[in-house]
């Protein structure tokens, strides 16, 4: 497969941005007395080119709408309310809806589906993140509980989850899979074994987060953010607590003028009771399998600059990296092996032009359902090595068209 226009294209325009995130200056709405609102929404299009996908290789990509998407903002006598709703092909999702109520101008209380603090805020800068999002252990993950966060030079986040965003284990196991975000619903014990033992219907449940990060300004316009985070909770069943899950991270976020440089290393692991040997990989929303324990190291680059080109008033480099490895063994024909370490470089670029952002990717990983066949195995992040020979690296081009107001 040749992606020499398009690559070029990329290279030749180089431009980024948080696509999903960017708002433009939200419309007012006029509320009662006492309130005030502010509605916002978007449209998403994307245009993806699978090499890896034969069809979609023959039909040199495939252009798709994504998603629409409506909010609001407010305040009712002191008590913040947000809350978005997303509109797919495939499925409507709750993105985001809690209520908040700030103690001080640094001090605030969150109640409802609302950020997990674990972890470097704004971690990625592509379409893609890091292999920790399909686990939901990025910083955009979200679950249903209570958060208290202090901002400042020294930044703290506490939570409480009582379940994953959709309270999957209280209503409907379909529910994971209309849900925007990653969770366990379940797992399996080696699959090269004589008896493989399975659970799925397992949900994420009683977790409690913890970040702390302290800025230090460095010199003028140049300021580091190091900090460290932890995360642990349940897994249980409709009748009783099945396992337990746990993940840290340290992560220093640095920004002089308009470059920034992510970098973090985490670990996480799921521990099922009674279960000989552990466990060998957990299900992820009914579909994609993870290893049960890994590493995941990120080094993520981007450089901002301001311009004037006709309409075009944002332009960013960026070049996101991330290493999934030191992960749980397994037995193949009787033998201990090490799962694959699975990998990803996102490199690209966005144009922000008013509320429209156009965001440029280019994918090459291994052992990624971002970046490989997995879209149809989806077992490739517990993917067993070959012997003698390495899982194919694999490209991906995916340009999406965000129009947010």
């Amino acid at each position: 497969m040749r992606l020499k226009p398009l690559v070029l294209a990329v290279a030749g325009v180089l431009v980024t941005g948080q696509a999903l995130s960017a708002q433009a200056a939200p419309n007012p709405v006029v509320g009662g007395a006492g309130s005030d609102f502010t509605m916002h929404g978007g449209v998403k299009f994307t245009y993806d080119r699978t090499p890896y996908d034969k069809a979609n290789r023959k039909r040199q990509g495939d252009f798709l709408f994504n998603r629409v998407q409506l909010g609001f903002d407010g305040a009712i006598h002191g008590v913040e309310v947000s809350a978005q709703y997303r509109f797919y092909q495939d499925k409507n999702v709750i993105h985001h809806a809690w209520l908040g109520y700030k103690f001080t101008g640094n001090d605030e209380a969150r109640l409802g589906i609302t950020k997990v603090p674990f972890g470097a805020k704004d971690l990625s800068h592509g379409d893609f993140n890091t292999p920790l999002d399909y686990l939901g252990l990025e910083d955009g993950d979200r679950q249903l509980g209570l958060t208290y966060a202090h901002s400042g030079p020294l930044d703290l986040g506490l939570a409480f989850f009582k379940s994953d965003a959709v309270g999957s284990l209280a209503g409907s196991r379909a529910a994971h899979a209309k849900s925007l975000y990653s969770s366990v619903t379940g797992w399996c014990s080696d699959p090269n074994s004589k008896k493989v033992t399975c659970n799925l219907a397992l949900g994420q449940y009683n977790t409690v987060a913890a970040r702390a990060g302290y800025t230090v300004d460095l010199a003028e316009g140049a300021s580091t953010n190091v900090g460290v985070s932890a995360l642990r909770g349940q897994l249980r069943d409709k009748l009783k607590q099945q396992g337990k899950y746990y993940a840290g991270a340290v992560y220093a976020a640095t920004n002089y003028r308009g470059l920034n440089l992510n970098l973090q290393a985490a670990r996480y692991a799921y521990r099922l009771k009674g279960i000989k040997g552990g466990i060998n990989r957990v299900q992820l929303g009914g579909s994609t399998w993870a290893p049960s324990k890994a590493f995941v190291w990120t080094g993520n680059l981007a450089y901002t600059l301001p311009v004037s080109w006709g309409s075009v008033s944002e332009v960013t480099l960026f070049n996101d990296y991330s290493l999934m490895n030191r992960k749980n063994s397994t037995k193949v024909a009787g033998k201990t092996v090490k799962l694959a370490n699975t990998w990803l470089d996102n490199i690209g670029a966005a144009v922000k032009t008013g509320g429209l952002t156009t965001t440029f990717n280019y994918l090459t990983g291994r052992n990624l359902p971002d970046a490989s066949p997995s879209l149809v195995a989806d077992n490739v992040l517990a993917q067993v090595p070959v012997k003698g020979k390495k899982s194919k690296k694999e490209h991906r081009v995916y340009v999406s068209f965000v129009y947010a107001f």
